[in-house]
């Protein structure tokens, strides 16, 4: 639906809703209902706050306009929520500078709705800060992400663009701007993505997502890359290793003292993994290219999904989560419609696929099984006994397994779930 502009008929259901909230009122704005219920203000425009039903109608209204008649991701949802709020000020017109008449106001809010929803896309580049590259492997690019260093170049660009579009105090906004870009992110690891959106709030929503994807999809390959011990996540303002006290004392006056790291010094190298030979080179190249796509078929939807949850696995703190993200990646593309007799099916049709022999599909057919029926034990019964030894068995399936279906001329080359089901009965059967 990118592309596409909302038509008056598509918010008629808004023009519904401002109708009955115009004829309902609004509450006073006592100090007792701005706890209670939800409350605005705009400037020039006075302040509201609905009654505890009111509230329910506007948060149904909201989520309708953002995910029923506005399926884009170049807005976000508080955009959307914002507009819509303008649309009810300008209804309810509390400073008395509008029509008289409900109806008049009414289309003039719809309107204004309507030129909010169709404003042409601006071009956006986004900066996210990440953790876990080292400075010293970057500049890189994969997907839709360039990875580099935040420095002086990077300042001197944000100086260049805000010049180029002018404006009133342009210098001075710059000589703000500038130091506090560079007391944040100089010297940062950052991914940057260019994209394009109707405002900031959505650009940055986007470029969250794509980094994440893309983030995800490395993890997936990072145990591939000799001497690599890092995970790559977007910053959470804690990248530096710090040192982990532990202390154990018994009552017989043994004291155990030790100390680790509580997290590994970034090693993670985009260019290296890059440069891996195949089959995991063929892999990499496979991912990074899907990644670039505007748009995927259903399989390379599942193969990317596939990765992705894999990633996760990989970066994944606890056994637990590491058992359910691997087992719930290796659904994702063995199991793509939901079929009956998952924990049998799966296993099946993993083990096909990467065992070379009788022997070794059996004996990856029963781990899968086993391990399948171990994360419907964590998901359903809270267990919790899970192995180093379980965790790197689901590893080493989910990452043959995926690392299969990428390489695979036969699966590239397919465009629906249903011939991705046909490839598993033929193989299943063969």
């Amino acid at each position: 639906m990118a592309g596409a502009n909302i038509r008056k008929a598509d918010l008629a259901f808004v023009e519904s809703y401002l109708h009955t909230f115009a004829s309902d009122g609004v509450a006073s704005t006592s100090p007792a209902d701005l706890f209670r219920n939800r409350s605005w203000s705009r400037h020039d425009e006075g302040a509201f706050c609905l009654t505890d039903q009111q509230a329910r109608d506007h948060e149904a209204i909201s989520r309708r306009l953002s995910t029923s008649t506005y399926r884009l991701d170049d807005l976000s949802a508080e955009a959307i929520e914002s507009a819509l709020l303008d649309a009810m000020f300008i209804v309810l017109d509390l400073p008395k500078k509008r029509s008289t008449l409900v109806e008049t106001r009414v289309n003039d809010a719809i309107d204004q709705l309507l030129s909010f929803f169709n404003t042409d896309l601006e071009s956006f580049e986004c900066w996210l800060p990440v953790d876990g590259l080292p400075a010293a492997s970057l500049p890189a690019a994969f997907g839709q992400c360039r990875l580099e260093v935040i420095g002086s170049n990077h300042f001197e660009h944000v100086a260049s663009l805000l010049r180029s579009n002018g404006g009133p105090h342009v210098e001075e906004n710059i000589s703000a701007l500038l130091p506090m870009l560079a007391r944040g992110m100089e010297g940062q690891v950052a991914a940057i993505v260019q994209l394009k959106a109707k405002e900031t709030g959505a650009a940055l929503n986007m470029a969250t997502g794509e980094v994440q994807a893309t983030l995800e999809c490395l993890n997936f390959f990072g145990p591939t890359m000799p001497f690599n011990y890092s995970t790559l996540s977007l910053s959470r303002g804690q990248s530096d290793p710090g040192v982990s006290h532990r202390l154990a004392i018994s009552t017989e006056g043994s004291v155990s003292h030790g100390s680790s790291l509580t997290s590994m010094p970034a090693s993670y190298s985009v260019n290296e993994l890059q440069s891996l030979p195949a089959p995991i080179g063929a892999a990499v190249k496979l991912v990074d290219s899907l990644l670039r796509q505007e748009s995927r078929s259903a399989v390379a939807e599942l193969l990317i999904r596939a990765v992705r949850w894999a990633g996760r696995a990989v970066a994944a703190e606890t056994s637990e989560d590491k058992l359910l993200f691997f087992t719930i990646a290796l659904e994702c593309v063995a199991l793509p419609d939901g079929e009956a007799e998952l924990s049998y099916r799966l296993s099946e049709r993993v083990a096909r696929a990467i065992g070379t022999d009788l022997d070794s599909r059996q004996s990856a057919f029963d781990d899968a099984k086993r391990l399948y029926h171990m994360r419907s034990s964590i998901v359903h019964g809270g267990q919790k006994e899970i192995s180093e030894y379980d965790v790197a068995t689901i590893h080493a399936i989910a990452f043959s397994f995926i690392n299969h279906m990428l390489t695979d001329p036969e699966v590239r080359a397919m465009q629906s779930i249903k011939d991705l089901r046909k490839y598993f009965n033929r193989i299943t059967m063969a």
